[in-house]
């Protein structure tokens, strides 16, 4: 009798799910990062900024071994690399701060451009496709157009795919 009824209300429970399952749409984020040209944008200007970066701490390096080298007492290399570790923390801040402001101007537009095409989709939930095993709506390549082009035409319920 148990078995009976908890098998009733767990059937009671998964129908209101079976029918909200039409209405499921996921993104690759992968395929977001790869294709995104934001993110391109991003990593071409990150990398001038990485390559600078990296110029400075060399030759800062540098300027410590020829201390070294030149056998300047500990106190004055300990001195070098205390200036060199204050130098260095403005530059890793900046590095960190302008990462940070792209990654959340990022997830905002990629948020709001998920909205977007969901709904003219008839979409009611998106979720990351690794959350998916089976079913769903994929609506990333819908996204993907959206963030390159915000121009873009909005999909239609009948262009969308249905993953098997």
């Amino acid at each position: 009798m148990k078995k009976i009824a908890f098998l009733l209300l767990l059937a009671l429970f998964l129908s209101p799910v079976a029918s909200f399952a039409d209405n499921i749409g996921f993104i690759d984020m992968e395929k977001i990062f790869s294709k995104a040209n934001m993110i391109k944008k991003y990593e071409s200007e990150n990398e001038k900024r990485r390559t600078e970066y990296q110029k400075f701490v060399k030759e800062r390096e540098d300027k410590i071994e020829e201390a070294k080298k030149a056998n300047k007492s500990e106190d004055e290399v300990k001195k070098l690399i205390a200036k060199f570790e204050e130098e260095i923390r403005p530059k890793q801040e900046e590095l960190s701060k302008v990462e940070n402001e792209f990654r959340q101007k990022f997830f905002t537009t990629m948020t709001n451009t998920s909205q977007q095409v969901a709904k003219s989709l008839g979409v009611d939930v998106v979720v990351d496709k690794r959350a998916i095993l089976t079913g769903g709506t994929d609506i990333t390549e819908f996204v993907i157009n959206r963030l390159n082009d915000e121009n873009a035409p909005l999909p239609s319920k009948s262009s969308s795919k249905r993953k098997k």
